[in-house]
């Protein structure tokens, strides 16, 4: 018998009145229709009116995104979980499986789902503030800075709310690396999968993969400002 297909297959949503419909087919019969997540809106404050919408598109976006990731890791735990792993994306953005990194994906993907949905999380903007974003463990506030007010990718946006969700369920993003880099965050899972799956970056670039961005990038031009090659403590178990 041959292993099934775990291909990532692409999905919309259309909304209307009354019902949120899920359109697209999954690889029957091995995985069923995502549950989309009841939709709370985060408080946001002290951002300009004319960027509420991008908030509010951004945030949406990342909520079914982590939806779809989790129902990904609801159907390891029906099929061989190793074969689907080393298949799909968590082996591109987390390197190889052990039973203990699936355990630790599932529980920090469940949790930045619960926190994205939370009614208490607050979104604030400071436009002083040059980073991305900012967020603590355990404290539902993310706070955007000038580089996502002024960022021109759409998912770059997206990516950061995923990453900073990732950051209050606990994950801590580590010192090396260069941040914002999709490339990177593939190279790290390569070379260093335990400090990957510690790392908020390949959370965020994880859940992306499921609407279909990040897919292509090339661990090979993971690269510092001077166009040099970047390494992570390569490990041979992480191969």
């Amino acid at each position: 018998m041959s292993r099934p297909d775990f291909d990532i297959v692409p999905f919309t949503f259309r909304e209307t009145d009354n019902e949120q419909e899920f359109l697209g087919e999954a690889p029957a019969p091995y995985a069923p229709k995502p549950k989309l997540p009841v939709r709370t809106l985060p408080t946001v404050n002290y951002c300009p009116p004319s960027t509420w919408g991008d908030v509010f598109s951004h945030w949406r976006t990342a909520v079914d995104a982590v939806a779809l990731a989790n129902d990904r890791l609801r159907l390891l735990k029906i099929v061989t979980r190793v074969i689907a792993w080393r298949s799909g994306p968590e082996q591109v953005w987390f390197g190889n499986y052990t039973s203990e990194h699936f355990e630790q994906l599932t529980r920090n993907m469940q949790q930045i789902a619960e926190i994205l949905s939370d009614p208490k999380l607050t979104i604030t903007c400071d436009p002083n503030m040059k980073a991305y974003g900012k967020s603590f463990p355990g404290i539902r506030q993310i706070k955007l800075g000038a580089a996502w007010l002024n960022e021109r990718r759409p998912h770059e946006r997206t990516q950061t709310l995923v990453h900073e969700a990732a950051h209050i369920a606990g994950v801590v993003n580590l010192p090396e690396g260069r941040k914002g880099q999709p490339a990177c965050a593939k190279k790290l899972a390569q070379q260093n999968c335990f400090k990957a799956m510690r790392n908020a970056d390949n959370y965020g670039y994880y859940a992306l993969n499921y609407i279909g961005e990040y897919q292509n990038a090339s661990p090979a031009n993971c690269v510092d400002d001077k166009n040099k090659p970047i390494n992570f403590s390569p490990l041979k178990t992480c191969r």
